[in-house]
């Protein structure tokens, strides 16, 4: 989790930079950081949206290892 914190981190950092260097190109006095925000508020939800698809993939894993591990279980008890 705390790699999706910086990687969001990074992002707005790097969304800030582009839009300082455009300046207020085609926005209204005051309109930049409503605008800014917005992104923002996107790139978040996209990275909580991907932080919940890896969770899942990673429960079905570890359900998929539970199940392996009890069948190799199974074949050292016959032997």
């Amino acid at each position: 989790m705390n790699h999706l914190k910086a990687i969001s981190m990074a992002v707005s950092l790097l969304l800030c930079s582009v839009v300082w260097a455009r300046g207020n190109v085609g926005t209204p006095n005051g309109q930049p950081f409503t605008h800014l925000q917005e992104q923002i508020d996107q790139i978040n939800q996209e990275l909580d949206d991907l932080a919940e698809s890896v969770g899942v993939t990673l429960s079905q894993l570890q359900a998929d290892v539970s199940g392996l591990q009890s069948q190799i279980d199974d074949l050292n008890s016959e032997l």
